[in-house]
């Protein structure tokens, strides 16, 4: 299998609404395409990459770039990572996680942070195998 990574561009909004969509929808996430589409075009502060396996685009992952004292510099925060359910356990999720800190890297990034649920064990394994460290903090937020 042939495995690749390409920048988004807006002409590329229908492939990735349909993995968002499709990620929104396993994850039980609010699904709001008028809001997405918003939002996508308006992005400045990172990174969305789509993942292809074989010229088929199988899922992406979007970066976002920030500033934390703590670890000492700028960091890249993966807000979103999505790779269809058919193509996942095939060393794809690992092979991204690669290159998005090859790109991290390159940007200046000093640290990658992500989240995953709480329930979601067998991902808690797989980023931990893939070199992320689990924190004794929760991420909270707060709509403005």
């Amino acid at each position: 299998m042939q495995l690749s990574w390409e920048k988004f561009k807006p002409s590329d909004i229908g492939d990735l609404l349909r993995l968002m969509s499709e990620l929104c929808r396993v994850a039980s996430l609010p699904w709001d395409p008028e809001t997405r589409t918003k939002n996508i075009l308006e992005f400045k502060q990172g990174d969305i990459w789509f993942i292809s396996a074989d010229q088929k685009r199988i899922g992406y992952v979007v970066s976002v770039f920030g500033f934390s004292f703590e670890f000492g510099g700028r960091f890249s925060f993966i807000d979103e990572f999505y790779i269809e359910k058919s193509h996942r356990r095939s060393g794809i999720g690992g092979q991204t996680l690669d290159f998005i800190a090859k790109k991290s890297v390159e940007s200046g990034s000093v640290v990658m942070l992500l989240e995953a649920s709480d329930s979601e064990s067998q991902l808690h394994a797989f980023y931990e195998k893939s070199g992320f460290v689990r924190r004794n903090y929760r991420l909270y937020y707060h709509t403005l």
